[in-house]
């Protein structure tokens, strides 16, 4: 969402803070829709979506949520779940270091410009032969490319040293895991008033999931309407 810097002259104060506020409800409702599916396990069925569509959909779900296999859903899946992501997380940061060309533990804005020099370089020489004008235009696309690849590296150096240490990496892909990882959704589904108990068997599972498609399909037609699902999202 765009939001207005209050600039204009005072006769039109009122008009742009009522405009501003609008953007910022209509932002937030938004950014709390995106947060709430990203974070949830179970998710609503969406428009148009019949009751037996939604009902096979809640067996992937279960069995990707299920980390051991045991057929239920309990705090060794959250854990194990985390363990895993953990892992990836490391993986992921290790990834990343691949630009310390060095190997002095840090990531400078020098060896980022190189590696990716490099590898752009690599992806070019398989292009097919290009005349002086396609080469010169691809040499400026992958001067853009790489000083934005620059950029968004930079921006994990949390202390503004200048350099990105592994720690720094691995929190900037923490942060993100934890937003909304099986291990959270899971964790935050056992938690929810629907279960609040400590072990949900698949039988339980379906059952919260149809009990949910039906307290969306008012009209008990079988079939979620955009209506529907628009008044399900504004509870």
């Amino acid at each position: 969402m765009l939001h207005s810097k209050l600039t204009f002259l005072v006769g039109a104060c009122v008009a742009c803070v009522a405009l501003t506020l609008s953007h910022h409800s209509a932002w937030s409702e938004q950014w709390t829709a995106v947060l709430d599916r990203y974070e949830r396990l179970l998710q609503p069925p969406q428009p148009n979506t019949a009751e037996q569509q939604y009902d096979w959909s809640l067996r992937p779900l279960f069995v990707g949520a299920d980390a051991d296999g045991d057929e239920q859903l309990t705090q060794r899946d959250v854990d194990l779940h985390a363990l895993m992501e953990e892992g990836q997380a490391r993986g992921q940061s290790l990834m990343l270091m691949r630009w310390d060309l060095d190997c002095d533990g840090f990531i400078k804005d020098d060896e980022i410009r190189r590696g990716a020099r490099y590898e752009f370089r690599s992806m070019l020489n398989m292009q097919p032969g290009k005349n002086a004008e396609d080469q010169a235009s691809s040499d400026r696309n992958a001067s853009k490319m790489i000083e934005a690849k620059v950029q968004q590296l930079l921006a994990l150096d949390s202390d503004k040293d200048g350099k990105i240490s592994f720690s720094e990496a691995t929190k900037s892909i923490d942060r993100r895991r934890l937003g909304g990882g099986l291990s959270v959704r899971v964790r935050k589904f056992l938690e929810t008033n629907a279960v609040s108990r400590d072990t949900v068997s698949w039988a339980e599972f379906e059952a919260i999931g149809n009990a949910l498609f039906r307290q969306i399909d008012v009209d008990k037609d079988g079939v979620i309407s955009q209506h529907e699902f628009s008044d399900y999202r504004a509870r």
